[in-house]
């Protein structure tokens, strides 16, 4: 063969070769793309079933004995899943039945996550009395397509009642063992009513303060969880005082801002004289996230350890 025919050949041979290698990198790309694949659908599917755990786990009402809750909670006066070793007033009676628990009532508490008020709501029109008064002990709010809509504003439109809101920076297992405690009942018109409310709630432990400003004291309750986790990643980085002091100085005044953005009505009064800054839940939880107890904890873990088996909200 002629110099330049054996020329021609290698380099015929040369781009089969690189073909060769260009189809196998092709197909090992595809593999791995289909093994990417397999692996986000496995771990979709195992967030799946988890989500349905967690959610089967909310609206089960029976204890792992098989007992139902409101079976031991009137039989022991004593609510054995969220506050065990604290004995309830005898005067307490749990009901299953949201319907029959309302029948004839002249006050209700609304004390439950935020995001079923909606349905809570609906089963009760009708069947609640046309003077009830009620009060809400819920910190959040609904985000509608015209814009957020306060849960005591939920109440009264569904329900066309009055409501006022309790609002403070208090975990419930400390008030049940009776250690000193603060909240702030908001209303708008009557301050009898209020009034009525601060008798209810108002204890040696426990006191409680009225003041006419009802989205105030709700969005206070409800921001200031925002500032606290703020102040929790603080003090889980050990980032100092003085940082903690900035992040909720600037807090109350963000705070503020949004507040008279979203209800100009609020009182400054209101911000100045009555805003609690402790919001230890969401904080402790923070700190021992980014603490030492984040390398050996779970997040549920941290929810038994932490809040005495309430769950923390995640998005």
């Amino acid at each position: 063969k002629s110099p330049a025919a054996k020329k021609r050949e290698e380099e015929a041979e040369k781009l089969a070769e690189a073909a060769t290698r260009k189809s196998e990198a092709r197909r090992l790309a595809d593999l791995e793309e289909k093994d990417l694949e397999k692996e986000e659908q496995a771990a979709l599917e195992k967030n799946s079933d988890e989500v349905k755990k967690k959610q089967s786990r909310t609206v089960e009402e029976t204890l792992p004995s098989g007992e139902k809750l409101t079976d031991a909670i009137n039989r022991n006066n004593e609510n054995v899943k969220y506050l065990p070793g604290i004995k309830l007033g005898k005067n307490v009676v749990a009901d299953p039945d949201l319907e029959n628990a309302v029948n004839g009532a002249n006050m209700l508490v609304f004390v439950t996550p935020h995001q079923f008020m909606e349905g809570i709501c609906g089963r009760l029109v009708g069947k609640v009395k046309a003077d009830v008064e009620a009060i809400s002990l819920i910190k959040g709010m609904e985000v509608k397509m015209e814009g957020p809509c306060m849960i005591s504003t939920l109440i009264s439109q569904q329900l066309g009642i009055n409501c006022c809101v309790l609002m403070g920076a208090n975990i419930a297992n400390e008030i049940a063992v009776e250690k000193f405690s603060e909240a702030t009942v908001g209303y708008r018109e009557n301050k009898e009513i209020a009034q009525k409310w601060v008798q209810l709630f108002s204890t040696s432990y426990f006191i409680v303060t009225p003041i006419q400003d009802v989205e105030g004291v709700e969005l206070c309750g409800t921001l200031k969880n925002v500032v606290a986790i703020a102040a929790g990643f603080v003090d889980g980085l050990e980032m100092g005082n003085n940082t903690k002091a900035a992040i909720m100085r600037i807090g109350l005044r963000e705070m503020k801002a949004f507040s008279k953005m979203l209800f100009s009505s609020i009182g400054i009064v209101f911000f100045a004289s009555n805003y609690k800054w402790q919001g230890e839940a969401q904080r402790k939880v923070l700190c021992c996230l980014l603490g030492r107890l984040c390398v050996e904890l779970e997040l549920e873990d941290l929810e038994d350890f932490i809040c005495a088996r309430h769950e923390v909200m995640k998005p």
